[in-house]
C-alpha cells in the first residue's frame, strides 16, 4: 500500500489566464521535507509549481502558478511503483507533460 497523496493545492494568482491555457506545465520541483523510519520507508513532502500553459505547451503571460503539495513514499521502492503511483496521483490534475514531471522527480535530488 502506497502513502502517496496530495496534501494541498493551490493558486497562486497574479493575473488573469486566457481560457485556452487549460494544462498545468511543472515549471519547479522543491523538496519540504524528508521523514525516514526504521522499517526504510521514507516519505517526501514535495511541492510541485505549474505555469498555465496551452495543449501546446506554450506557456502564459501571466505569472500565476498552481502549487500542488504532496506526500510522496519513496524510500526503497522500484521507481516503476513511485511512477506509477504518482501518475495515479496527478491523474485529477491536466498535466501538460506527465513525462518530463516524473523525470524531473526522479532527479530530484540533483538539483536541490
Amino acid at each position: 500500500m502506497s502513502l502517496t497523496k496530495v496534501i494541498a493545492n493551490k493558486t497562486l494568482d497574479r493575473g488573469p489566464v486566457r481560457p485556452e491555457f487549460t494544462y498545468l506545465r511543472l515549471s519547479k520541483i522543491k523538496v519540504l521535507k524528508t521523514q525516514s523510519y526504521p522499517d526504510c520507508t521514507c516519505i517526501e513532502t514535495v511541492s510541485f509549481s505549474f505555469e498555465y500553459c496551452d495543449s501546446h505547451g506554450a506557456v502564459s503571460v501571466s505569472k500565476t502558478r498552481f502549487i500542488v503539495e504532496s506526500e510522496i513514499e519513496t524510500g526503497y521502492r522500484p521507481e516503476e511503483s513511485v511512477e506509477r503511483d504518482m501518475r495515479r496521483m496527478f491523474s485529477q490534475y491536466p498535466i501538460f507533460n506527465i513525462e518530463q514531471l516524473l523525470a524531473a522527480f526522479k532527479y530530484r535530488d540533483f538539483y536541490r
